[in-house]
């Protein structure tokens, strides 16, 4: 019987750089996007869900940009969507196309309606973890609260207005670190919910979908504005 076999998984001997490889905790974030995909719930409202390659290790990113309210209205998270576009220097998106990514329950592939043009393209982002409540019940979530263009960190804005790269990025790492509460809730009371949930020193990191994705028509592309 053996006593210990070694895991030649590439995931397992990844180099550690002083930190988790997995977005876990607000911070500013340099990745490579490998794919991203859309879901779509029944009322057809549509969110963008980005498949990430962070210091090695290739993850999920579900709920990146909602793009729809329920109504039918835009959702105001499009606005960043659009800004995540310029930054990754593509100007239309065309319509998702059927394809499977591993992120399914352990990693197993899934079938989803993937975005062609985002593939293998390396872009940092601002990464808030939001806490509110639903239903009386503590939910967590990760929100992009920035983008930035990996080479020199030039935001939406900079890039479109022609000004000096990187001056926004670095105002924004003095607020990188920062959690999100909503609904009265606070730091002391997400201390107490992981605790009482996950274990000292542990944290629920993503919002899942559960749906399987299928893409609802909006106009025939998607295009900056």
């Amino acid at each position: 019987m053996s006593f210990f076999k070694a895991n030649k998984d590439p995931e397992a001997v990844v180099e550690n750089t002083g930190g988790s490889n997995y977005i876990v905790k607000s911070g500013m974030y340099d990745v490579s996007v490998m794919g991203a995909f859309v879901d779509t719930n029944d009322k057809g409202a549509r969110t963008i869900n980005l498949y990430l390659n962070y210091n090695g290790v290739e993850q999920p990113f579900f709920g990146a940009f909602r793009l729809d309210n329920n109504d039918g209205s835009p959702n105001f998270e499009q606005d960043m969507f659009n800004k995540f576009l310029i930054v990754c220097g593509i100007e239309e998106l065309s319509e998702p196309e059927e394809g499977v990514l591993p992120v399914g329950k352990g990693k197993t592939e899934r079938e989803v309606y993937v975005i062609p043009e985002l593939e293998e393209i390396p872009v940092t982002l601002r990464v808030a973890m939001e806490y509110n409540l639903y239903n009386g019940d503590i939910k967590q979530r990760k929100k992009i609260k920035g983008v930035y263009r990996a080479e020199d960190k030039a935001t939406a804005s900079e890039i479109i207005n022609d000004k000096e790269p990187g001056n926004q990025y670095e105002k924004d790492l003095k607020y990188a670190e920062k959690d999100i509460y909503r609904d009265g809730l606070t730091e002391e009371d997400i201390k107490e919910w992981k605790d009482a949930n996950f274990g000292s020193g542990s944290s629920k990191t993503e919002e899942k979908s559960t749906k399987k994705p299928s893409f609802a028509k909006k106009g025939s592309k998607f295009s900056m504005k």
